[in-house]
């Protein structure tokens, strides 16, 4: 009996199912025509496979899936059809002769590996081999996570990293490149002896770690960064050395966890590359309401002798202690960055003002005290309070 490439998987569900396996009146003798026929028909679907490798990449990356779909079809009669197996007395010499064909299979896939590199990267794993590569995942996972453990990576990045490379090996369905990536990723990091986020950052956009969860953790940290930053021309020029530090991490077009998604380094140089203009712009606007006016420059822009982070403390306290009112603190803080300036930084970011009235180092309170304490003092000078109570 001859068997069509096309037609094999039917063949299977027709054929050799378990519970027809189990009906056999002679099976000893049987089971070799059925070997001999299916192992016909699969070198049938090699040679037609193998021809279509030259003449169409897209028809062989669909057969090799098919030979995928064979082998996962004949695994879930071994381990998924298990009332079929409890009324037969010959299940062990079934078993065998799946895990023969099973055996057949990989074969084929093996050759499409060393013929077809592209192609086998990226079909999945078969159920037989899966439990194999998923334990020798687990056990590098292992090895990973300690490691991220000990070496002191910001706990938030650590747990992101953790969760996605977990998630990858859980899935349904692993294809070789996905673990190549997992494998390359875990060893490069292993090869680290001490992660901070700045190393860890080149790492994984070098191995295009291109999650939405990493982009929005590389978004909150920068957002960070700048509002730790008073000026808006110290906000500009850090954008830029981000942007140039990015231009100078290697580019792999082919590494990404997920081909689906956009390279993460495109995605977060768009991301900068908008901030930088959201910032020019801002810049611009200032400046264009000072040109416009320039005889109210000084009532405008008042420039105060406090440093921002003092400033931003200041405000705080008027706020805290009833002297403003607590509705659109963010638009106070907006009018304090448009309106003031001190001899260091001409124009002041509203959200990194915000940011340092809450995050308040203990010099810079201190610092503010001596102010506080001097107004008092020239309060009790000029106005006679030094005995009122």
């Amino acid at each position: 009996m001859i068997v069509k490439p096309f037609r094999l998987i039917l063949w299977v569900e027709e054929n050799i199912r378990p519970e027809l396996m189990n009906n056999l009146p002679e099976l000893d003798s049987y089971t070799p025509f059925l070997h001999q026929t299916f192992v016909s028909g699969l070198i049938n679907f090699r040679e037609l496979l193998f021809e279509q490798m030259v003449l169409s990449k897209k028809d062989a990356a669909h057969g090799v899936r098919q030979l995928v779909n064979i082998s996962n079809t004949i695994h879930s009669y071994l381990y998924r059809s298990k009332p079929a197996w409890k009324t037969t007395v010959s299940k062990t010499k079934i078993k065998s002769f799946y895990i023969c064909l099973l055996c057949c299979l990989e074969k084929v896939l093996e050759e499409v590996k060393k013929i077809s590199p592209p192609i086998h990267m990226e079909v999945p794993i078969t159920h037989y081999s899966l439990p194999k590569v998923k334990m020798d995942l687990k056990i590098k996972f292992i090895e990973f996570s300690n490691h991220l453990d000990q070496a002191g990576l910001e706990n938030n990045l650590m747990h992101l990293l953790k969760r996605a490379i977990q998630v990858m090996i859980n899935k349904k369905e692993i294809t070789p490149a996905n673990v190549a990536y997992c494998t390359r990723l875990m060893n490069e990091t292993n090869l680290l002896n001490e992660l901070d986020i700045n190393l860890m950052f080149v790492l994984l956009t070098k191995n295009g770690f291109n999650i939405p969860e990493f982009y929005l953790y590389y978004v909150t940290h920068l957002k960070q960064k700048l509002d730790d930053i008073g000026g808006l021309h110290e906000q500009l020029e850090m954008l830029i050395l981000e942007k140039d530090k990015l231009n100078g991490i290697p580019d792999n077009e082919n590494l990404r966890m997920f081909k689906g998604a956009s390279p993460i380094k495109e995605q977060l140089y768009a991301y900068l590359d908008e901030k930088q203009k959201h910032t020019v712009q801002i810049l611009e606007l200032r400046r264009l309401a000072l040109e416009d006016d320039p005889l109210v420059k000084s009532a405008k822009r008042l420039k105060v002798n406090l440093p921002v982070a003092q400033l931003a403390l200041f405000i705080r306290l008027q706020l805290e202690k009833g002297f403003f009112e607590k509705e659109n603190i963010g638009g106070l803080f907006n009018f304090f960055a448009e309106h003031f300036y001190t001899s260091k930084t001409k124009f002041i970011s509203g959200d990194s003002l915000r940011k340092k009235s809450t995050e308040v180092e203990f010099t810079t309170a201190q610092k503010l005290k001596s102010q506080l304490i001097a107004m008092l003092n020239w309060l009790n000078e000029n106005h006679n309070l030094s005995n009122y109570k």
